[in-house]
C-alpha cells in the first residue's frame, strides 16, 4: 500500500483568496520512495475558508481535487515500474560479479 506525504512550502493569494499553491509530495512504498514538486495554480481562487483558518491539511485537499488525483497517480505509475524492475550497476561504473549462492 502506497502512502503519500504532502506538504505545502508556500501559497499565494490575492485580496485574501489563495491563487497558487507550491506542493512537494512523496509516495512510499516498502522500500521504494519517488517525490515530485510543482506548483499548483487554481482555476477559481479558494475562499471556502476564512484565510486565517486555512490550513496546511486543506490547502493540500484542495490541490489533489482539482487535479482530479493525477499527481497521486503518476507518482503511484512510478512506483510500480520500480516495483518491476530490478536495481543493475551502470554500464560507466567498475562491474563487479556476485555470484548467488543458494
Amino acid at each position: 500500500m502506497t502512502a503519500f506525504n504532502w506538504k505545502i512550502l508556500d501559497i499565494k493569494a490575492d485580496d485574501g483568496l489563495i491563487t497558487e499553491a507550491h506542493y512537494h509530495v512523496t509516495a512510499t512504498d516498502s522500500d521504494i520512495e519517488v517525490t515530485t514538486e510543482g506548483n499548483w495554480y487554481f482555476i477559481e481562487p479558494k475562499a471556502n475558508t476564512q484565510f486565517a483558518d486555512v490550513t496546511e491539511q486543506l490547502v493540500c485537499q484542495w490541490v489533489e481535487n482539482e487535479s482530479n488525483n493525477s499527481i497521486k497517480a503518476r507518482l503511484q505509475e512510478q512506483i510500480d515500474l520500480l516495483n518491476k524492475s530490478k536495481p543493475v550497476v551502470a554500464p560507466w561504473l567498475p562491474q563487479v560479479f556476485t555470484p548467488k549462492i543458494g
